[in-house]
């Protein structure tokens, strides 16, 4: 399980084995379809709960990070990168660094820019703006358009969101869907 997380995360190349001497023979046109995720899109990539990545991926991702040259498992070369990373957390990275939880090189090159964003039960006036956002996507996805009420608006704002964003993200889904199967 843990090679599949660093393939979905570094990439992976497919490769064959050629006679005697086990050359490996690497598809180009396969190998640029199947870079890994981090060269995948040139604005850069988000990596939501950074905190909970296996140990050994954050060592990797580290190394990555500071060479700018991705190897997918399997590659005979590795390819050069320029990444900008987003990278999120809900717990401190530097307390978790200082209890020997997260490598202390992948928490240095990602504290560039930190940002503090507190929890949706402390910042209730985003509630309206994000289930606006959220109706309008899954509008995309095909579903009619939904609105609120103002009463119901005011209980969800009063609401205390346990699961924060993801959470106010998925009952908006559900409230959706439900609201159209009838």
């Amino acid at each position: 399980a843990r090679d599949r997380v660093g393939e979905h995360a570094l990439g992976r190349e497919s490769a064959r084995v050629v006679g005697k001497h086990a050359a490996v023979e690497a598809d180009v046109e396969h190998a640029l379809a199947n870079r890994s995720r981090l060269t995948q899109e040139r604005r850069g990539r988000d990596l939501d709960e950074i905190d909970r990545l296996d140990p050994e991926l954050q060592i990797r991702l580290a190394e990555v990070l500071a060479k700018r040259i991705v190897r997918p498992t399997g590659a005979a070369h590795g390819f050069r990168i320029d990444v900008r990373i987003l990278a999120a957390s809900d717990r401190p990275l530097a307390a978790l660094v200082d209890a020997g939880e997260f490598d202390a090189g992948l928490h240095s090159a990602l504290s560039g820019t930190q940002v503090y964003l507190p929890a949706l039960r402390e910042r209730s006036e985003d509630v309206p703006d994000l289930i606006r956002h959220f109706f309008i996507l899954v509008e995309r996805e095909g579903l009619s358009r939904k609105q609120l009420d103002g009463e119901a608006m005011e209980r969800l704002k009063r609401y205390r969101w346990p699961g924060n964003v993801r959470e106010l993200e998925n009952r908006v889904k559900r409230a959706v869907i439900m609201a159209n199967s009838k």
